[in-house]
C-alpha cells in the first residue's frame, strides 16, 4: 500500500441465504447467523509495477523458466500446467507502455496497462485462503483462465562478477611465476572527478556556497543510489502550432491519448484532456519500436525488425545445418548456442518437432539473465531470490 499507486478493490458480500442454512441458524450458536450484506472476502488490485531495470516479459527465453524443478517441468511438457509456450502473451505484456524510475528507493517502472491482484482475503474461509497460497493455487488460477507467463531479469552484477573473476584467475597465474622471475611494475595514477572551471564560475556567479558545494559533492563519495528512469521504446512529437488538442494528436499518432497522458505527466505540468497545448511543446509517445523488440519468436518476427533473443520450434527432421542456412547464421554458432540444453547436438542432427533452438544473438551470456523476482529488496541477489511464478 506504501507504493502502489493508484490502489482500488472490491469486496464480496453475502446477497442471499447459503444453501446449508442450518450453520447460519444454529440455535445454540447465536453469532453465527446470516444476514444480508455480510462481508466475506476482498481484492486489493493496483497497476502492475516492478524494480528491475532490465526486466522482461519474454516465455521463449529459456531463462524464464531455468529454475523450474523436474516436476513442474514435466508438468509444463505434459501441458498438465498452461504455459505461454508460442510467447504470444508475453510478448502483448512487453510492448505495453511503462515508464518509471528503476531507483528500488522510488516510485518504480509503472505498466499502467497491466494490473495486479496484490491481495486477497476472505472472513471465514481462512483454510481456503491459505491451500491458494500453496501449489493448489496455480490450478485454481488456471481455472479462471490465467496461464503462466515467463519474465525475465539480467543480473546487474554480471559484468563486475566478472571482473573479479578474471582477476582472481589473473592473481592465480600471478601466484605461479617463479618468485625470481622480474615482474614489470605498473603505476596506475588514481583518477578524480573534478568540477570543471566554467560549472565553477555559473555556480559563483549565482552562489558562492552553491559552488562550495558543487565541489565537495565531486570529490565525496555516497551511498545513495542513482535514479534512473526506465520506459519502452518512445517517439517525440513536437506541435507545430498553438493549441492543438491532446486527442487531435493521438488521432494522428495512431496512439492511445491516455498513453500520451501517462507519459508526460511530469515533463508537461497540467496536461490533461481537454488542455490546448503551445506551440512547440515536446511530447513523448510510443514508438513502433516496442513491438516489434517485444517479438521474440522468430516465426512472428517477419520484418526482421526485433532487437530481441530469437527463438524457433524446429520441424520434424530439421537439422541445425539447415536452420543455419535459413537464418543466415553459422552452423557453429547456432550449434554452441544451443548445445547447453541438447548436449549431443551437432550440425547433421534431426530434430524432433517443437524442439527450440536459439537463432539469434549468439554473442549473449546465457547465465547473465535469471528469472524474474517479484518480491525482493535492494539489497537482495540473485543467488538468494526465489523466482515468480507469474501468470496473467
Amino acid at each position: 500500500i506504501d507504493v502502489d499507486d493508484p490502489i482500488f478493490g472490491y469486496f464480496v458480500r453475502t446477497a442471499s441465504p447459503p444453501e446449508d442454512k442450518n450453520r447460519f441458524h444454529d440455535p445454540n450458536n447465536s453469532a453465527a447467523k446470516w444476514k444480508e450484506g455480510m462481508l466475506q472476502g476482498f481484492a486489493v488490485v493496483t497497476t502492475f509495477t516492478n524494480w528491475q531495470r532490465t526486466f522482461r516479459w519474454d516465455s521463449m527465453h529459456e531463462a524464464a523458466t531455468s529454475y523450474d524443478d523436474d516436476k513442474l517441468s514435466e508438468q509444463i511438457v505434459s501441458g498438465e500446467r498452461l504455459y505461454d509456450q508460442d510467447g504470444s502473451l508475453s510478448e502483448a505484456l512487453e510492448a505495453t507502455v511503462r515508464c518509471g524510475c528503476g531507483d528500488p528507493w522510488n516510485e518504480g517502472i509503472v505498466w499502467p496497462r497491466i494490473a495486479e491482484v496484490s491481495l486477497l482475503g476472505g472472513l471465514g474461509c481462512g483454510r481456503a485462503l491459505l491451500s491458494l497460497a500453496t501449489d493448489n493455487s496455480v490450478p485454481f488460477y488456471e481455472s479462471m483462465g490465467f496461464i503462466r507467463v515467463g519474465c525475465i531479469s539480467e543480473d546487474e552484477n554480471f559484468e563486475k562478477k566478472e571482473k573479479e573473476e578474471k582477476k582472481i584467475s589473473s592473481d592465480d597465474d600471478d601466484a605461479s611465476v617463479d618468485s625470481n622471475t622480474p615482474v614489470a611494475q605498473v603505476v596506475v595514477k588514481e583518477e578524480t572527478e573534478t568540477v570543471t572551471k566554467a560549472e565553477v564560475v555559473k555556480a559563483e556567479n549565482n552562489d558562492k556556497a552553491t559552488a562550495k558545494e558543487a565541489k565537495g559533492s565531486s570529490k565525496g563519495d555516497t551511498d545513495e543510489p542513482k535514479s534512473e528512469i526506465v520506459s519502452s521504446a518512445l517517439d517525440i512529437y513536437v506541435t507545430k502550432k498553438a493549441w492543438e488538442l491532446l486527442p487531435d494528436i493521438a488521432k494522428q499518432l495512431k496512439v492511445s491519448m491516455w498513453d500520451i497522458l501517462f507519459l508526460n505527466q511530469y515533463t508537461v505540468p497540467g496536461i490533461s484532456k481537454g488542455c490546448r497545448l503551445k506551440r512547440n511543446t515536446s511530447l513523448f509517445y510510443p514508438s513502433e519500436r516496442a513491438k516489434y523488440d517485444a517479438i521474440s519468436n522468430v516465426r512472428r518476427n517477419k520484418k526482421g525488425k526485433s532487437s530481441a533473443t530469437q527463438w524457433f520450434f524446429a520441424r520434424e527432421n530439421d537439422t541445425p545445418k539447415q536452420l543455419a542456412k535459413r537464418f543466415k547464421v553459422k552452423c557453429r554458432d547456432l550449434v554452441d548456442a544451443n548445445i547447453g540444453g541438447l548436449p549431443d547436438l551437432q550440425s547433421s542432427s534431426r530434430l524432433m518437432e517443437g524442439t527450440k533452438l536459439q537463432v539469434s544473438n549468439f554473442d549473449a551470456k546465457t547465465d547473465k539473465y535469471f528469472p524474474y523476482c517479484h518480491w525482493t529488496f535492494p539489497d537482495d541477489t540473485v543467488e538468494t531470490s526465489e523466482p515468480s511464478y507469474m501468470v496473467r
